[in-house]
């Protein structure tokens, strides 16, 4: 754990440590601790960042939030995982259609998919969406490759028609359901002995 915390992620963390350097200098280097985790609460000073790293063939994935500059694991029984003010939806979504056997084609689609409806919404997240891939390489470094706009929107609009075909079929599905669900409850209180007035 120590080995990816100071090779895969170390520039990442020092990275943020200067942003939080900066405004502390701004805003005066005196104050408590508590008082710093306060004013880096702040929703217009606050962020975190989701950084998805190879290392010896390995993949990992930290979040480094700038109220503690420290690299956080994220969840390890979860193939996925979300950040920002729509992270609870993401997370939702992706709870029933993620797998940790996806190729990386189809995770990207997926990926691209549940942004799109999460910023449907929430207002916070809008789009583009960007999308990048980072390919591990035996014995050299990972390739990085970032979709262009145009990509990334194609896939999108394939995704979401494909998301609108299925929900008219398990809207008529679930209407099904449901109308043979209260048929046979109806059936269930007939013969239920009406109590006295």
């Amino acid at each position: 754990a120590s080995n990816v915390s100071r090779h895969g992620i170390a520039p990442v963390v020092e990275a943020v440590r200067e942003v939080r350097k900066q405004f502390q200098e701004m805003h005066g280097t005196r104050g408590s601790p508590d008082t710093w985790d306060k004013y880096f609460s702040d929703e217009s000073r606050y962020f975190e960042l989701l950084v998805a790293f190879h290392l010896r063939e390995q993949a990992y994935m930290r979040k480094v939030r700038i109220t503690h500059c420290l690299p956080e694991p994220c969840t390890p029984l979860r193939c996925f995982h979300t950040i920002g003010t729509g992270m609870d939806m993401g997370e939702f979504l992706l709870a029933d259609l993620c797998s940790p056997f996806l190729k990386c084609n189809a995770a990207s689609a997926l990926a691209v998919y549940v942004i799109e409806k999460v910023s449907r919404h929430n207002k916070t997240c809008s789009p583009p969406v960007r999308l990048a891939r980072l390919y591990p390489e035996h014995g050299e470094a990972p390739t990085l490759y970032i979709d262009n706009e145009e990509e990334t929107s194609r896939m999108s609009e394939w995704m979401l028609q494909i998301d609108e075909e299925l929900k008219e079929e398990r809207s008529r599905l679930l209407q099904l359901r449901l109308k043979a669900y209260s048929e046979e409850l109806q059936r269930i209180w007939a013969t239920i002995p009406k109590a006295n007035s």
